[in-house]
């Protein structure tokens, strides 16, 4: 299935993720816990209140799709998109890799988010990709270089998350987990 004949599709209700020609339909995955909305909330805040205090972009959540491919398709947690990416951003979608994307990890979709999404972001263009697990009160901040995500920075309880994409944003990690 292409992403054309993806949007075409009625509306159901539902919502999914156009993998390698394939709907996942997104309630295979278990509903986000109070924890992972808790999370995405405190998160979302934070880089949102960033972003639109300096006019960067756009900060978004979810659901939101963001087409990367003709066979491929995400609806990441949270994702941003600055200024000179503006053009990506359409009325129903974002068409192109967002600068910055987020997942709050879960148990079920750890693999997804760690190997599938990783290298499809990376493959892609995404500049940065946050891994966000609520279970650990650990961000992992990664940042594209050379096609490949590199660890910019591992963050726990008592340590300051920083961003390459959002130069200047500095947080204490603990201070989302506990939102």
């Amino acid at each position: 299935m292409t992403y054309a004949e993806y949007r075409a599709m009625p509306d159901d209700g539902k919502r999914y993720e156009l993998v390698d020609g394939v709907l996942r339909e997104m309630a295979d995955m278990p509903a986000p816990t109070l924890a992972h909305q808790l999370v995405s909330r405190g998160l979302f805040r934070k880089l949102d209140g960033f972003v639109a205090e300096r006019k960067l972009g756009q900060m978004l959540y979810a659901p939101v799709d963001v087409y990367l491919a003709d066979d491929l398709s995400y609806q990441p947690d949270i994702l941003f998109v600055a200024n000179e990416s503006r053009a990506k951003l359409t009325k129903d979608e974002v068409t192109g890799p967002p600068d910055l994307v987020v997942e709050i990890v879960s148990p079920a979709s750890r693999n997804i988010d760690r190997k599938e999404k990783a290298a499809n972001y990376a493959n892609h263009g995404v500049r940065e990709y946050w891994l966000v697990y609520p279970d650990a009160w650990i961000i992992e901040v990664l940042e594209l270089k050379e096609g490949k995500f590199q660890l910019l920075g591992r963050y726990g309880e008592g340590e300051t998350v920083r961003s390459e994409v959002l130069a200047g944003l500095e947080f204490l990690a603990e201070t989302v987990f506990a939102a």
